[in-house]
Parts: C-alpha cells; structure tokens; sequence
C-alpha cells in the first residue's frame, strides 16, 4: 500500500508547500546527523531548519539551507508560525492517517479551517 503525500501550506518568501514524506525525512536526518522517528526536538532552530528545508526541496531541489533560513527568518509568522507549520506538515503525513482512510482535518474537501492561521496585526 503506498502512503501518499500530503501537502500543507506555508508562506515564506512567496506560499510555498512542505511535503513530508520518507524521502523529506531521510533528508533531515543526513544533514542533523542523527534520526528523528523517535523523537523530533521542535526548540532546536537546526532541527525546523532541516525539516522545512527537507520538505520544500520536491519544489526547488536547488535550495541551500541558510536560503530557507533566511524565509524562515523573514516568515510573515515568524519562527513560531514555521514551527508550528511544518509540525502540522509532519502529522499530516502520519500513515496512520492515510493507512485508516481518514484524512487530516485541514486536507478534507471543504474544510477551510486553518489550525494554525498566520496572525497578522501584532
């Protein structure tokens, strides 16, 4: 049975979609050195880095890291809007999911719920 992917929003230089997947995930472990199944560290800036720059590369495979850290640096969210982004991304991509027939709350049709909408005015 294939898993497929899921993709998820987020607006940084321009809107852009992470996808995480196997492929995303091996990414992110090969440039942090270490692997992240059983527990991902979210307060380590390196390990978001990784994990959106791993996510955003089936759109641009030419990106660097220090480019995504500077979107994520200049993200109209900030670092916790990307956080928070890419965490939705990685639940998303949860087999579970996709293996139980259910989708994500924010993938169904007709759903325009946004979990974690950008917050504008502050």
């Amino acid at each position: 049975m294939s898993i497929p992917s899921v993709k998820t929003p987020i607006k940084l230089d321009r809107e852009r979609t992470l996808v995480c997947g196997m492929n995303a995930f091996a990414t992110a472990e090969e440039v942090l050195g270490f692997g992240l199944m059983n527990e991902v560290r979210f307060e380590e800036i390196r390990v978001v880095r990784a994990l959106v720059w791993a996510s955003l590369l089936h759109e641009d495979p030419s990106l660097k890291l220090h480019e995504v850290g500077e979107m994520c640096d200049n993200a109209p969210g900030g670092w916790g809007y990307v956080s928070d982004r890419i965490q939705l991304a990685m639940m998303n991509a949860q087999p579970r999911a996709a293996e139980s027939g259910d989708e994500p709350d924010e993938t169904k049709e007709g759903s325009e719920e946004d979990p974690f909408p950008l917050k504008t005015g502050s």
